[in-house]
Order: structure tokens, then sequence, then C-alpha cells
């Protein structure tokens, strides 16, 4: 009986323990249970939210499954996706390489991302990076799992990227004066244009990878060159244009004008790029100009020292033929008035007439010559510009020629006072008002003085109401020794 007992109290001991055994595992089931189903909502959340689209097709491209990006991204309704195969949205062009895609990703040989091309319903086309793979549930049909992200935008980039790439090489490999050259940071050729060919005598793939002083910069200076990189690389300053002196493949050598500059890149090495002009041919004849120029200075030196001895042997032989020719004039002057005064009540009046005219011809010699040695002067005297009033001027030449009274000289109001020689200024009014009286044929002459402002200067004028001079001989009269008639 007490056996029993024991027995029968072992056994209840042994299903309570059991009990709570069950009941602990019952709730370590729950618990993991809830955490999966957390984890289950908290990835459907995801899916749900996600900006990429998620989504499941059969091994035959039928969409099973789908997340709301995809609508969004392929322009879906919830009905387009009843009984949809994905393979249709694809391009034409592109569907027989997503189908064979997808085969390859259910035989689990490629789940490597690819890139393909969507046709959406309202006919735009969308460029779509795809990661796939295949799944094979124990207890669901096997299904291929996909992530798509639109990257329409980032293909349009890359295009114009490419693009703008394709037009600065085209621009790099195709201008005919600018040669172009990448180094890196030890100065080494990464890139040599054909200009630089053309230039230096050099092919590209002969240069790559070699440096300058290998290819057309002495040793020198390709460090120098090498330094300019190093400081540029440090300071990050502004480039400056340098002229650089280069020898070609031939032997021969040129001067260059030169910038450089250092370029950004994704890796950490350093570049350099080196723009250039070829200035040989323009030095070349900057040297033949200043050989020309020197050359035409020595010759203007020497032809000006022949002039200014000309003149002064012109001024020394006016002088000199000056004063022999006045000599005589003054015997003739003196000895016509003696005759005259001696016997002035016995000459016949035509012969008193004679002696006048001789006179006055005498008289114009003598003016004459004096005009002669006055132009031979003109420019070589020294003179002092200064402030002249040109009214008080004009009234002093008034003053001086001392028209008749049935001449008036008047200056118009205003006129301005001006930079000049003085003595040239008296010199121009009294000739033009002397000459304006001396011709002047009306009972009453009226002379006229006027200013007009140009830009950057005064015209001045004399007019009078006399004869005037015919067109025919405005040029004439500006010649040594002529004038209009024979007056």
């Amino acid at each position: 009986a007490s056996g029993l007992a024991l027995l029968v109290g072992l056994s209840a001991v042994w299903g309570t323990v059991q009990s709570r055994k069950v009941r602990q595992q019952k709730a370590e089931l729950e618990q993991e249970l809830a955490r999966e189903r957390a984890l289950e909502q908290r990835f459907k959340d995801i899916a749900e939210n996600a900006v990429d689209a998620i989504f499941t097709l059969s091994p035959q491209g039928k969409l099973l499954s789908y997340n709301p990006a995809l609508l969004r991204i392929a322009a879906l309704t919830s009905s387009d996706t009843q009984d949809l195969v994905f393979t249709d949205l694809v391009t034409p062009g592109k569907r027989d390489s997503f189908t064979a895609r997808l085969k390859r990703t259910a035989e689990h040989r490629d789940e490597s991302p690819f890139e393909t091309e969507l046709l959406l319903p309202n006919d735009q086309r969308i460029n779509l990076e795809i990661t796939s793979r295949m799944v094979t549930p124990r207890d669901d049909p096997p299904h291929i799992e996909v992530v798509a992200r639109d990257v329409t935008e980032r293909k349009r980039a890359e295009a114009a990227v490419h693009a703008s790439e394709e037009r600065l090489r085209a621009c790099i490999e195709t201008t005919p004066n600018v040669c172009v050259q990448w180094f890196d940071g030890e100065g080494r050729v990464q890139f040599w244009n054909p200009a630089s060919e053309v230039v230096f005598g050099w092919k590209a793939g002969e240069c790559l990878g070699r440096t300058l002083n290998e290819l057309f910069l002495t040793q020198e200076q390709a460090a120098g060159f090498q330094s300019r990189l190093a400081t540029l690389d440090a300071s990050h300053a502004a480039p400056r244009p340098f002229e650089q002196e280069f020898r070609r493949r031939n032997g021969s050598t040129g001067v260059a004008l030169a910038t450089v500059f250092r370029i950004p890149t994704h890796e950490d090495a350093t570049r350099f790029v080196c723009m250039s002009v070829d200035l040989t041919a323009r030095k070349l004849t900057e040297e033949a100009l200043r050989r020309t120029r020197d050359e035409l200075e020595v010759r203007v030196a020497e032809r000006t020292e022949e002039l200014q001895a000309t003149n002064r042997e012109l001024n020394d032989f006016a002088s000199i033929v000056s004063h022999d020719l006045k000599a005589p004039l003054r015997g003739i002057t003196n000895l016509t008035e003696w005759i005259a005064k001696d016997h002035e009540n016995s000459l016949h009046p035509e012969v008193q007439q004679m002696f006048s005219m001789i006179q006055s011809r005498v008289a114009h010699m003598q003016n004459q010559i004096d005009a002669i040695l006055t132009y031979t002067k003109v420019g070589r005297s020294a003179e002092t510009d200064g402030d002249v009033n040109v009214a008080e001027l004009v009234s002093h030449v008034v003053e001086l020629v001392s028209p008749p009274t049935h001449i008036q000289v008047q200056a118009a109001p205003g006129l301005p006072t001006v930079r000049g020689s003085k003595e040239r200024l008296v010199q121009i009014f009294q000739n033009l008002i002397d000459n304006a009286v001396k011709y002047m044929d009306q009972p009453e002459g009226r002379i006229q003085v006027t200013a007009q402002r140009l830009d950057d200067a005064w015209e001045f004028a004399v007019r009078d109401n006399g004869p005037g001079i015919d067109a025919r001989f405005h040029q004439r009269i500006f010649e040594i020794f002529q004038k209009a008639n024979n007056r």
C-alpha cells in the first residue's frame, strides 16, 4: 500500500512538472510567434512604404504580389495587375534579354543586378535597376523575389554627362591650336591631344607614362615644371599663364604660353591639366618687328640729323642771300631817291613816275626777301606756348593793320582763350586781316572774325565782303610766292 501511494505521488509530481514544462514551451512558442509576426509586420511596413518596387514573379514572369511603389513607378492601377505578365511591360527590344535573365535566376545561375527598360501605359519609358533571387518555400510554390529601382533620372544624368564629356573630348581632340596634356602628381603624361602631336612632334602613344624631360623639356625645365605642379597641389592657387621654352622631337626649339591647373578626381591621386599655345611664330615675328623698329629708329635718327643739317644750311643760305640781295636793293633805292631829289624840278613827270615804280618794285623785292627769311624760320624758332585771349589779340592786330575808315573789322562776341604761341597767332590773324584790307573793293568794307567749337579744337574764320578767291585758286594760294592774281 505504501509503495502504491509512493508511485501515485511520484506520478502526480511528474505530471505537474510536465504540465509546467508544456506551459513554458507553449509560452515560448507564442513569444517566438509574436516576434515573427512583429518582424513580418515590420518587413511588410517597409515594403509598403519603400521607394523601390518590391514584387514577386512566377518563373514564367507572372506578377504574384507587389508593393504600392510598383504601381507608382510603372504607372499601373490595381486592376492592371490582374493576370499581368511583367515581361509584357518590358520594351520589345529588351524583352528577350529580360526573359533569359529570369530563366537564369530561376535556375539559381545568376542573381547579380541588371538593368532593363519598361514601356508604361502612358507611352513613357523608364529605366529600372533590378535585383532578383529565386526562392523555394517549403509550403508555397517557388517564385522570384524582385527589388526594382527607378534609375531613369540617373540614366538621363549619366547620358548628359556622357554627352558633355564627348563634346569636351571633341573640343580637346579637334582644336588645331591648343595643346592639352594631363599629368599625374609625378609629372607623367596621362593624356596627349592631337594638337600636342603636331606642335611637339611626339605621338600620343609614345608619350603616355613618360615625364616631360624625356619629351620636350630639359632636366632643369622639367624640375621647374614639377615644382610648379607641387605648388599648385599644396596651395590650390589660381593658375597663371607662363611662357615655357621647349624642344621638338626634331631638335628645333620653340616657346609656348602655358597654363597649368589642378583637376578634381574621384581617386586620391592628384591630376593636372596643361593647356598651351605655340608662340614660336609670334615670337619670331615680334623679334623681326623689333629689329625692323631698331633699324627704322637708326635710319630716322640719321635722316633727322641730315634734315637738321640741311635746315641749318638753308637758314644760313637764306640769311646770306638776304644780306647779299638787300645790299644792292638799298643802293638802288638810295640812288633813285638822290636823283629824284636833285632833279626834282627838271625831271619829266613820266620819269618821276618811273622812279616811283622802281622804288615800289624794290620795296616789293625786300618784302619777298623778308618772307623767305620768315618761312625758313617757321617751326625752328624757340617759342613758348601759353594761354592767349583771342579777343584781345584780334583787337591788337586791328590796331597794327590800321584799316582805312571805310573798312570795319568786327570780332564776334565770345572769342575764346586758347593754348598756343601768341606770336604765331598774331602773325596768322595779321596776314589774314591785312590781306582782306588790301584787296577790299567795296565802298563799305566789312571784315568779321568768328570762332566755332569742335570736338577737341577751335575753328576760327576771317570773312569779308571783298572779291574773294575763286575755288580753282584755293590750292594755289597756299604755295610759296603764289597768289590768285598778279596785282
